[in-house]
């Protein structure tokens, strides 16, 4: 399993076995890596929804899960288009969770993490 002091990060779709120099990804490790996407989205959308800082859970995941301080992250958030596709930087990894930042104006609630309509 990838820890956290890992700088190299791999996000996959469906694998059995990838390697990476000695590294190897199983599906096991892509199947958690997806679900710790899925619980960090519920968890961004339960803190808004409860009435908490969703802003500040977004920062932790961003923190936790993404390589931002370090170096560009080829970030696609669903439902995104146009010149606004993909998330180079933390801001706009940032604005797609919670919105409210003005150079990403298409983050409408139903695309953000905070509108998600599965938070249980």
């Amino acid at each position: 399993m990838c820890k956290k002091a890992d700088r190299k990060r791999l996000c996959l779709s469906k694998a059995e076995h990838i390697g990476v120099g000695e590294r190897m990804f199983t599906e096991d490790m892509v199947h958690n890596a997806l679900q710790t996407w899925c619980d960090n989205v519920v968890a961004v959308g339960k803190a808004h929804s409860e009435g908490g800082d969703a802003r500040a859970v977004a920062v932790q995941v961003l923190h936790d899960n993404y390589d931002y301080d370090n170096g560009k992250v080829l970030f696609k958030p669903t439902l995104t288009f146009g010149t606004q596709t993909y998330r180079p930087t933390k801001e706009g990894a940032l604005a797609y969770f919670t919105g409210g930042d003005e150079n990403f104006p298409d983050d409408n609630e139903d695309q953000r993490a905070i509108g998600t309509p599965f938070v249980g």
